[in-house]
């Protein structure tokens, strides 16, 4: 997104930081800023209905919608979606858009409570609904637009006390419950659970979800020789918390939209009321205007209106964060950070958990803190760096590398740069052995050079069972339980998975293979299957079934591009994973070889919509000296090894 000047507004008295806010101005602090929010929603839901209608994502050089929202507009595409979504109920029903900002003197409905009615709501049930949404919690109206949608019966319970009737209470098929499981283990088993799920990814042909791994490697045990048994209670279960258990207490007060002139001096030295009034008059035409003015120009409109959408997440990041700190979710009646963003903010709780964690991680980190908060690195880049670089210490050189590459990087390539870091810390690259002398000082976690990141992005066949592997040996050196594994999965597959932890045989094979790699240890390693570290090493078996099976496949010619580019499609920001093809960057047509410096991998769009057809040009040698223009008349942007390197979408 385009980024605010630093210096539009100079405030008439020396500013306070949030954590100068006592409880009381934070939370109207934030208030303010969910006002802010819900102001510019109806827009911008109008832009995204446009945008999506005519699949705008393509102009910009992105086969999906996915992509486009996570590379160019910072979100996910599910936020996109249900953005358009409620751009389309907007259409239909203007009052809702009244409803969304409290122009109808309500409470200001927001974007959850909005995107939930517009699954729902007719001519007839309009009225009632928005009632309803402002009556309950989110919880409970997600609860009964869910059990509105399976009965179809489009009318809403009343609001009573005490619990609802059965057969409106119980969950929607495909929404079980969802539990959180936890799993300490050594930092090598970790690394060796990332690298399976990028080959189940490479296998699917897609990002798929950390819970759709789990399941294939619950049916890879099941499908093996020694299957578990899974019907019995596990022992030691790790399934520590439930989502979805609402609160007692009573709902707060309503929401307030951005004040008028005359508000708290002390709230306006942090939050620079003035300027966000005027930032919201600057917004004027866009919000009357925007999304009306035809699919060419929707695409502008939501970028132009995110700016300012931004600039207020990341305030209310300050002021989640520093609540927070100063115990206050619990002095306002609150049981925690999601419920505070439920029931007094009215927004998704998995929004305000990121918000918070980008602006607490980010205040040691300076460099990084300064692109976030002037809008050069978007929300999400934030959380794959912060992510990867977890607590390691760095310098100030190395800080302001990471974000200038931020800037300049696609999410794509910082998720995997994130990676990386991530298994470098799991398999201790850093550590020394004990007997050596004197320690060396740790190697500055620098984003990896373009011919470093090709390399860790092959995929070979072999490569996930020889890295499953190393992983075991690593864990015979050093059995420490120095790292976590948690998972949020429907609470019938995380007993599942407890219980094949617990009861699956290890596999000799795998065994067999890691003893002859270290014969001195395997008498230990025999030894630990039945004590304390068993579980380990149930994983590492359940891992292994996985890889044995699908690492592996039939040799063809395209193959060795494909594995040289990791099964995936080269085009900036892409992450398909399927229909892929086999692309001469110089044409056969006009004297191309088949060698691999003329062959890039590309998906189906890319390659007959993007550089066959008008939306995109690829020039160069592969793999790393390829530059790609993507987009119609190259408003994308032009990228070398998914780093940009020319104009494009404003940023």
């Amino acid at each position: 997104m385009a980024t605010l000047p630093a210096g539009l507004h100079e405030p008439s008295v020396e500013p306070l930081s949030a954590e100068q806010l006592t409880i009381a101005e934070l939370d109207r602090a934030a208030l303010v800023l969910r006002g802010l929010l819900d102001r510019l929603l109806p827009p911008m839901a109008r832009a995204a209905h446009v945008f999506a209608d005519d699949f705008g994502w393509h102009d910009f050089g992105y086969a999906r919608a996915e992509d486009f929202s996570r590379e160019v507009l910072g979100h996910s595409g599910r936020w996109l979606r249900r953005l358009a979504r409620i751009g389309r109920a907007i259409d239909a029903w203007p009052q809702l858009a009244c409803a969304i900002t409290g122009d109808d003197g309500g409470p200001p409905l927001g974007q959850e409570a909005a995107y939930q009615l517009s699954r729902v709501v007719d001519d007839d049930t309009l009225e009632v609904w928005i009632a309803h949404a402002r009556a309950v919690s989110l919880r409970r109206l997600r609860d009964d637009v869910r059990a509105a949608l399976a009965t179809d019966d489009p009318a809403p319970l009343p609001p009573a006390d005490g619990p609802r009737p059965a057969e409106r209470s119980a969950p929607a098929e495909g929404r079980e419950p969802r539990v959180r499981v936890r799993l300490a283990m050594p930092g090598p088993l970790r690394a060796a659970f990332e690298e399976i799920l990028e080959l189940h990814r490479a296998v699917s042909g897609a990002d798929v979800s950390v819970a759709s791994f789990v399941e294939a490697l619950v049916a890879e045990a099941q499908a093996g020789p020694s299957a578990p048994d899974l019907d019995g209670p596990p022992a030691g279960d790790p399934i520590v918390a439930a989502r979805g258990r609402g609160s007692t207490r009573p709902i707060p007060a309503a929401r307030t939209a951005v004040p008028q002139d005359g508000d708290d001096d002390t709230l306006d030295r942090w939050l620079d009321l003035r300027h966000l009034r005027a930032l919201v008059a600057d917004a004027t035409r866009l919000i009357r205007t925007a999304g009306r003015c035809g699919p060419g120009a929707a695409g502008g409109d939501l970028l132009d209106l995110l700016e300012f959408q931004q600039r207020g997440e990341r305030l209310l990041g300050e002021a989640l964060t520093a609540l927070g700190r100063a115990r206050g979710l619990a002095a306002l009646g609150f049981r925690s950070l999601d419920d505070y963003a439920e029931r007094r903010l009215g927004m998704a709780p998995s929004t305000a958990r990121e918000l918070a964690y980008v602006a607490r991680a980010s205040r040691h980190r300076p460099a990084l803190r300064e692109a976030w908060q002037y809008g050069f690195v978007s929300t999400r880049k934030m959380l794959a760096v912060l992510r990867g670089l977890a607590d390691r210490e760095i310098d100030q050189a190395t800080e302001a590398r990471w974000a200038v590459e931020a800037e300049r990087m696609t999410c794509k390539r910082l998720a995997d740069e994130a990676r990386r870091l991530r298994a470098r810390t799991w398999m201790r690259t850093d550590a020394l052995p004990a007997a050596a002398e004197p320690a060396p000082e740790p190697r500055a976690p620098l984003p990896a050079d373009d011919r470093a990141w090709r390399r860790a992005q092959a995929r070979a066949y072999g490569r996930a069972t020889a890295r499953l592997l190393e992983a075991a040996c690593a864990v015979l050196d050093d059995p420490r339980a120095d790292a976590s594994l948690t998972l949020t999965l429907p609470e019938t597959l995380a007993r599942q998975f407890v219980a094949t932890l617990e009861r699956l045989e290890p596999d000799p094979q795998f065994l067999a293979l890691v003893a002859a790699a270290r014969p001195e240890d395997a008498s230990r390693m025999f030894s630990e299957i039945d004590g304390p570290e068993s579980r380990d090493w149930r994983l590492f078996s359940a891992l292994w079934a996985y890889a044995s099976e699908w690492d592996r496949g039939a040799r063809r010619h395209e193959d060795r591009i494909y594995a040289r580019d990791g099964w995936r499609c080269q085009a900036p920001g892409c992450t398909a994973r399927r229909n892929l093809e086999s692309h001469h960057v110089t044409y056969r047509s006009r004297g191309g070889s088949d060698d691999d410096a003329n062959l890039v991998t590309l998906c189906r769009f890319h390659h007959q919509r993007g550089e066959h057809g008008d939306l995109m040009e690829v020039r160069g040698r592969a793999p790393d000296e390829l530059t790609f223009v993507i987009g119609r008349d190259g408003r994308g942007g032009t990228f070398r090894n998914e780093r940009r390197i020319g104009p494009g979408v404003r940023r």
